[in-house]
């Protein structure tokens, strides 16, 4: 079947783009880290995760003390989408509680 090879290939573009943003960004460039939030938003549509997807957004949130202050923030986004609330994440003042379990233990 060819649209489920389709899907596949856009996913692990959107996640290898993302991690390429997160991981390979120089966090205090905001030409670099702009397009984060966009682009997890992207692979949240999918509706897919993975282990690299997952690694990604630890390293996000490992290292979000350097985030750039330009880096795109939309309180009015819910809080189930938690990478459009880094600056609150960053700053200690979102709640735990709506991040993924798997992020959960890097805030505390």
């Amino acid at each position: 079947m060819y649209y489920p090879e389709v899907k596949k290939n856009r996913f692990e573009a959107l996640v290898e783009d993302y991690g390429f943003r997160a991981e390979g960004a120089d966090f205090s460039d905001p030409d670099l880290t702009i397009a984060i939030p966009d682009a997890r938003e992207a692979i949240f549509e999918t509706g897919r995760s993975s282990d690299r997807l997952v690694e990604t957004d630890r390293y996000l949130l490992e290292n979000i003390r350097g985030i750039h202050p330009d880096t795109p923030s939309d309180p009015s986004r819910p809080p189930e989408k938690w990478w459009w609330h880094l600056h609150e994440i960053k700053k200690g003042i979102f709640p735990s509680e709506m991040l993924p379990d798997y992020l959960r233990d890097i805030k505390k």
